[in-house]
């Protein structure tokens, strides 16, 4: 388990006095509906709390917005304003074509204000511009890193600022971490992890990651349908996403490395009937039972859900039966397409008395009905499997050795 001690802590370490200057990095990229709760944002009230209540002038920084255009952020900006229960004057929306207009902006705020800036469309974000950090660093003094949900990205704002800017790690990733750390690496509990969704990761690090940790796999979705592949299956217009020849083909070697037990005692479960179905602008339509073994999918129609194996099942029961661990990262099922017979069997599982589950990523959260869940996806995934994220192990190297902040 990775020591969480190892980082500097916002409300632990930090030393904020009226009128400091602090970047806040944050994601919000996340849809706010009316009259709902927004966990992704929720999670960090309290952070945004401390700092402002304190005096602090703060540059949030966002992964939300396009370039030019602040009405995008608007939404979470009312939002906070309700939730942190200030004048809504204290939070504001701003673009910055230029460093020294942004900086300007940043010096001008008054204590305790607020201001909101997306980061997705500026050139060099999602490539860790040395430069752009460089520029995201002058908004402050020294930068709160929160934003879980992009933790596992080596971005600019999150990930290069650190190299010029002193950065403390925020409660609402500590809280995630916390929460994650049992999930990780190999457990006496017998544990399935399900896969599901349509991220590429959910193989590249995913399915990677867990045949060396846990006792077996049920694989839905893009996994489903790259293992499927590999093995030679038709599997006509299914969903492949940024799948590629490569990936299919790395997981060929993962299929015979798990069954020639290489990496450890894990079982795949892969169904031999399948649910397809065609899909038109009115939603998916002419559903068909295919059995995989002698049938192929139609190059009309994509595969949706199936029947779950009967071996997938005395697994799930088994955990039941032992108290074991479920982690659910993506539903089997294809989302939006009607069908939730897969999810519905895992998350009856996971409601059982004794047993051990945890739902990954806001989207699936809300996808199913089940309380213990992580905001981060990808991120979630990411710690799961590797036990850190670039992030936090950036945040570890800033410290150095010797406790002193490495900064270029």
């Amino acid at each position: 388990m990775v020591d969480l001690n190892s980082v500097r802590h916002l409300r632990r370490d930090a030393d904020v006095r009226v009128g400091d200057r602090w970047v806040y990095v944050a994601d919000f990229n996340a849809d706010i509906v009316e009259g709902q709760g927004c966990p992704r944002i929720d999670s960090e009230i309290e952070d945004l709390r401390f700092l402002v209540d304190r005096g602090a002038k703060v540059t949030l920084l966002t992964s939300k917005g396009r370039y030019g255009n602040t009405e995008s952020l608007k939404p979470a900006r009312d939002y906070l304003v309700k939730k942190l229960d200030i004048d809504g004057h204290r939070v504001q929306c701003f673009f910055w074509s230029s460093l020294d207009t942004a900086v300007k902006f940043s010096d001008d705020l008054g204590s305790g204000m607020i201001s909101i800036m997306g980061t997705r469309s500026y050139e060099g974000e999602e490539k860790n511009d040395d430069e752009l950090a460089k520029q995201f660093a002058r908004l402050g003094d020294r930068v709160a890193i929160g934003g879980f949900g992009k933790a596992h990205r080596e971005n600019a704002s999150n990930f290069g600022i650190l190299n010029y800017s002193e950065g403390y790690l925020c409660e609402s990733q500590l809280e995630e971490m916390r929460k994650l750390n049992e999930w990780s690496g190999k457990s006496k509990d017998f544990s399935v992890a399900v896969l599901g969704g349509v991220k590429k990761e959910k193989i590249s690090v995913g399915l990677e990651g867990f045949v060396k940790t846990y006792d077996a796999i049920i694989p839905g979705g893009v996994v489903l349908n790259a293992i499927l592949k590999a093995q030679g299956r038709e599997i006509g217009g299914s969903y492949m996403g940024e799948v590629d020849e490569t990936v299919v083909e790395r997981v060929k070697e993962i299929l015979v490395e798990v069954q020639k037990q290489r990496t450890n005692d894990c079982e795949i479960y892969v169904p031999n009937k399948v649910i397809v179905a065609r899909k038109s602008e009115r939603g998916y339509r002419d559903f068909k039972n295919v059995n995989i073994n002698v049938q192929c999918v139609p190059e009309s129609h994509m595969i949706v859900s199936y029947f779950l194996p009967s071996n997938a099942g005395r697994a799930l029961d088994r955990v039941v039966e032992e108290g074991g661990r479920i982690i659910l990262a993506g539903t089997p099922d294809l989302h939006g397409s009607g069908m939730e017979g897969v999810t519905n069997e895992v998350v009856e599982r996971m409601k059982s008395s004794g047993v051990q589950g945890i739902v990954l990523g806001g989207d699936s959260a809300k996808e199913v009905d089940y309380d213990n869940f992580s905001t981060g996806g990808g991120s979630a995934l990411h710690f799961v499997v590797n036990g850190t994220t670039p992030v936090f192990e950036r945040l570890q190297k800033q410290m150095g050795e010797s406790g002193r902040v490495d900064l270029k």
